[in-house]
């Protein structure tokens, strides 16, 4: 998170007004996030040659990680208005960076268990990058106001529900 404020500050005077929002959430906020959660996902997946499900459960695991982190940093940042926060976090942001994670594994597992799908980790930052970035987005072009979140993360629950139960019928079939 650090980072990414350092970078946007060095970057944004270049961007012009009307594309600022847009750069930051999916550039400097999304992209960077998922970059390195995916790097975590595969090379923790990738070394212990995971099964989906474990694979998803490391996806899980990192994204609980960074949820948690970034929970911590914005109660110091954000204390005055520590309640609402925490709520607005635990209801939306916290599910949201979970199921990013579980779509990210289980695209991360298709790129290491099979080398001609090796493009899926592209597929996986796109797509996770894209839900970040939309997420960030709706709240913050409209001040918090946006019920467009919320539409956002029950699309990402949703497909990250279906995701799990296909890896719990992988290993009984």
């Amino acid at each position: 998170m650090l980072g990414e404020n350092y970078a946007f500050s060095a970057y944004a005077s270049s961007i012009p007004a009307q594309y600022r929002l847009a750069a930051e959430t999916f550039v400097f906020i999304a992209l960077t996030e998922e970059l390195v959660k995916i790097a975590q996902i595969s090379e923790l997946a990738r070394h212990s040659q995971a099964s989906l499900r474990s694979t998803i459960a490391i996806g899980l695991a990192v994204a609980a990680g960074f949820a948690g982190a970034e929970n911590v940093i914005y109660l110091f940042r954000y204390s005055d208005i520590i309640a609402s926060l925490l709520l607005i976090r635990t209801l939306t942001a916290n599910p949201l960076h979970l199921s990013v994670g579980v779509i990210a594994a289980s695209l991360i597992h298709e790129a290491i268990k099979d080398e001609e799908k090796s493009h899926y980790l592209a597929i996986a930052l796109l797509v996770a990058v894209g839900i970040h970035g939309l997420y960030d987005y709706s709240i913050l072009s409209s001040g918090g106001r946006s019920a467009g979140c919320i539409v956002i993360l029950l699309v990402s629950v949703a497909w990250a529900w279906r995701v799990a139960r296909r890896s719990r019928k992988a290993i009984v079939t």
